[in-house]
């Protein structure tokens, strides 16, 4: 793992869990928030939040490594016979074209607001238009391409290999089930600046901890009860047989999947003939205006009777207070070893 991705895989699993944390959203509903956002003891002890709340200085630390990184290459692509000029960082892209968000402020919404979100979006999964605007950042010619291009075919062969390693010697490594090697000098000056990936293998009794928490706080009794109370809400409500707080959204998608035609042809699903191809190059059929319209309809049915029970069941208090004692618990036996965990990425990542 390089950079946050160490964060990244605890925040994911917690998010699949469905818990509180400011990185996956949250909120009390019923209106914007106005209570100071809830802290859950792990968010606390890793100072998660403080990483969303100020993603400016997050964005500042971000900027200073890739730069280390990418003067890395530029010494060890020279020691390979080759020239390089560094990347730019994706904020300083954004910055130069003036890029904003279009979506940043619906988004917003859906943490602020979760009962206006419903209404307005549902999930929005169906309910955003996203092709009536133009998404940047967009593409630009990279710093390296002309020159690499000025390059015989040999050439850029050999370049491409000291630049990202040789992949057919991986290949064979893998087949062989020899120790695979994937050198190259991107790889090398991501470990030399975040520390090679498999450093974290010494934590890896700690995740296996890490995700029987999870299980321990979906599995809880008080939870449990709450999610049966909200499926059997959603089931009087004309949607039964929904066994997680996820369920309601797998609906509106399993029925969009079935408007493209994806759920019963694998080929159908818009992956395009070169591998390499960028997404907008692939190729999403045009639904009928009516069936887009019905699917927006069914999505904003299904969140809206999926908000009012988990409002009407109180599932988010349940589950922020079974959270909280788990994770309380969590720290108290585990003390030494996410402390190390936290100082070792806090140090990869150049935080104080």
């Amino acid at each position: 793992m390089t950079c946050a991705r160490g964060w990244y895989r605890l925040i994911a699993g917690a998010c699949a869990a469905g818990l509180v944390l400011a990185g996956c959203g949250g909120g009390d509903g019923g209106g914007p928030v106005e209570e100071p956002e809830y802290r859950s003891p792990l968010a606390e002890f890793f100072g998660w939040n403080d990483r969303w709340d100020d993603q400016d200085e997050f964005s500042e630390q971000e900027r200073q490594r890739h730069y280390e990184v990418q003067d890395y290459i530029v010494a060890c692509m020279e020691e390979a016979g080759f020239e390089y000029q560094p990347e730019p960082f994706w904020a300083d892209i954004q910055e130069s074209q003036g890029y904003v968000d279009p979506f940043e402020e619906v988004w917003r919404l859906r943490y602020e607001d979760p009962e206006a979100f419903a209404k307005e979006y549902g999930y929005g999964v169906t309910t955003i238009d996203y092709d009536e605007v133009e998404i940047g950042p967009w593409e630009t010619p990279g710093p390296n391409d002309d020159y690499r291009e000025s390059l015989s075919g040999a050439a850029q062969l050999e370049y491409d290999k000291a630049l990202w390693g040789d992949w057919e010697e991986v290949e064979e490594a893998a087949e062989a089930g020899d120790p695979v090697e994937i050198g190259g000098c991107q790889n090398k000056a991501f470990d030399a600046v975040y520390g090679s990936g498999d450093e974290d293998s010494r934590f890896e009794a700690l995740y296996e901890e890490w995700d029987k928490l999870y299980d321990r706080i979906e599995n809880d009794p008080r939870l449990v009860e709450a999610v049966q109370a909200w499926s059997d809400c959603m089931a009087d409500a004309g949607y039964p047989d929904l066994e997680d707080l996820y369920a309601g959204e797998n609906l509106v998608y399993q029925r969009q999947s079935e408007a493209y035609g994806w759920d019963d042809d694998p080929e159908a699903l818009p992956v395009p003939e070169d591998p390499e191809a960028e997404p907008e190059e692939w190729t999403v059929p045009e639904l009928d205006p009516q069936v887009k319209a019905e699917l927006r309809e069914f999505e904003l049915e299904v969140a809206w009777a999926d908000y009012e029970c988990q409002q009407e069941h109180d599932v988010e208090r349940v589950q922020r207070e079974v959270q909280h004692a788990h994770e309380e618990q969590f720290i108290e036996d585990h003390r030494a070893d996410l402390e190390a965990y936290r100082d070792w990425m806090n140090q990869r990542e150049g935080v104080a």
